[in-house]
């Protein structure tokens, strides 16, 4: 019986208890532009060629191509992309593109308190479609809660004492997509300095960035899974909780 629990928690801990059948990922004939400030429309897929135009955040662009070289642009890799913006073709980085929505709904924003918990869950339930019933499991009094999306997108959520965590998979999505969409989460210019300056880049035996932690009040964790997808991990302690 204690080993048949002790499976039980490990497959909760680390991802839904049963395999999902990943869908298909979409054909992507457009993304999004996830820089902040905007990103720089170039005329050849370089940091020093001439600068078209100014791609504001948020705005759609249409795919033509992307070139096969990668480069390493401060901590991300990616790919220079061929794209054509108002009637305009040029290149943008890569690693500022996503077809992930972009947030703009007041609920899907944090509060003062930078805790990116319940704005990501929201962004989720939000954005993408539950394909089955969600789980819900009691053990020793934690209560665990997993919900199925399309694309074979999951997120558990579990609670114990003065915590609360919600780990979520993001299939066919880069460590810089994710980065950013945790960031564009937050409402404030200061708060996003502040993420910025807490966050702690860690490479693997590449010399490749391939985990993020993010040392808030309440953290975020980000992690590049070999198969392309991202894995996200946030904790939320309760006032009170004396925590070392």
């Amino acid at each position: 019986m204690k080993n048949l629990i002790a499976f039980l928690v490990f497959g909760l801990l680390s991802g839904p208890m049963f395999s999902l059948d990943h869908n298909e990922p979409p054909i992507v004939s457009s993304l999004r532009v996830y820089a902040e400030s905007g990103l720089n429309l170039r005329n050849t897929p370089e940091l020093d060629s001439r600068i078209i135009t100014v791609v504001p955040y948020g705005s759609s662009v249409t795919v033509v191509e992307t070139t096969p070289e990668i480069e390493v642009i401060e901590w991300m890799s990616g790919s220079w992309v061929l794209v054509e913006y108002e009637g305009e073709q040029g290149y943008l980085f890569g690693g500022f593109l996503s077809d992930l929505p972009i947030p703009k709904e007041s609920f899907e924003m944090s509060n003062s308190d930078m805790d990116l918990l319940y704005p990501f869950t929201n962004w989720m339930d939000h954005n993408y479609d539950q394909v089955r019933t969600a789980d819900t499991l009691l053990l020793d009094h934690e209560e665990y809660l997993t919900k199925y999306y399309e694309r074979g997108q999951w997120l558990s959520q579990t609670g114990h004492n003065n915590k609360l965590r919600v780990s979520a998979e993001l299939t066919d999505t880069s460590l810089s997509e994710a980065y950013h969409l945790m960031k564009s989460l937050l409402k404030t210019d200061a708060e996003k300095i502040t993420y910025d300056n807490k966050s702690i880049f860690i490479k693997d035996k590449t010399g490749k960035v391939n985990k993020i932690r993010v040392a808030l009040e309440n953290p975020v964790q980000l992690e590049q899974m070999e198969d392309g997808s991202t894995l996200i991990i946030i904790t939320t302690y309760f006032q009170g909780c004396d925590v070392h």
